[in-house]
């Protein structure tokens, strides 16, 4: 059988964007060209077609039984050819890898290893996001997250990537030594902490450690941990920062209380979806350098039920 004739390109693309629009203006306006030059495309079209696909009133533009059939298939054809360049697009440029992470730890722990990073794989292009947020990675907005959590997800490759505890701080001008002593100070809150175990929280610290007569309620809210630590360098209370900025509190001059003065934190972890071996440079490059970290921080092997590393 026969092939049809199809219209010319141009006169398919003039009828696309008149039935989006369903205005020859806006059609116009739209591919940069006169709305004259658009009812040429259409003429032409029905030419070909010998038909009519669409009807001018003053109303507006409507289409004929014929344009509602052409532009079915005009919504499919341009859409596949829109995927089709944005595909020969992405392959031309250079691996990028997203990562999403919390606010604190991108500055005070992933920050100090990016240079590495870049420094062993410096054709990646690595754009970081920060957010406390659940993100759906189905989505593939981004590559890889980096959360609190305790146990793996079913549905995603899951690797242990730092085991941390929360600990209380203090600067030595306040000259703190025993637990009773955090009755005299000013406790500090930090609000809308996304993690998945008992919150650390002055009232989950005083169930596990006391004084029974600490006032939970008292002292400021923070809204960023950050914020919270820098005041307590400056002496003006207690906070319960993540281990991990445990250095930036010595380069402070502020006192970690360890020994049982803390309490496990949620664990850290690489949080990348399943994928298949044919997976991006960037994701399989970054998968490797998370093992390096991993075994840098003393954490081996895989996430198991539990929180605990291999």
């Amino acid at each position: 059988m026969r092939k049809p004739r199809l219209p010319p390109l141009g006169a398919l693309r003039a009828f696309h964007a008149v039935a989006g629009c369903r205005s020859f203006k806006l059609a116009a306006e739209a591919l940069g060209v006169s709305a004259t030059a658009v009812s040429h495309q259409i003429k032409l079209l029905e030419s070909v077609l010998e038909c009519r696909v669409c009807e001018r009133s003053a109303q507006g533009v409507s289409l004929t039984e014929t344009g509602e059939i052409l532009y079915a298939g005009t919504q499919r054809a341009f859409a596949a050819l829109e995927q089709s360049v944005a595909q020969i697009t992405r392959a031309r440029q250079p691996p990028a890898l997203t990562v999403t992470t919390t606010s604190n730890f991108l500055t005070h722990w992933l920050v100090p290893r990016l240079a590495d990073f870049k420094a062993e794989f410096p054709a990646i292009d690595l754009r970081l996001h920060t957010s406390v947020e659940r993100v759906d990675l189905s989505q593939r907005t981004v590559d890889v997250a980096i959360r609190y959590r305790e146990t793996p997800e079913s549905d995603l490759h899951c690797t242990l990537l730092h085991e941390d505890r929360f600990i209380v701080v203090a600067s030595p001008a306040l000259a703190l030594a025993h637990i009773e002593d955090l009755q005299r100070v000013t406790l500090f809150h930090v609000a809308h902490r996304q993690v998945p175990a008992d919150s650390p929280t002055w009232e989950n610290w005083r169930r596990r450690y006391g004084p029974e007569e600490l006032n939970v309620e008292a002292g400021l809210t923070f809204s960023d941990e950050t914020h919270a630590l820098q005041a307590a360098v400056a002496g003006q209370g207690w906070c319960s920062p993540a281990g991990c900025w445990r250095a930036i509190c010595c380069s402070a001059a502020c006192w970690p209380r360890r020994s049982r003065w803390r309490y496990p934190a949620p664990t850290t972890i690489w949080w990348p979806p399943r994928r298949p071996r044919s997976a991006p440079i960037s994701l399989r490059c970054a998968s490797g350098c998370c093992g390096k970290w991993r075994q840098a921080n003393g954490s081996r092997g895989q996430f198991r039920p539990g929180g605990s590393p291999r």
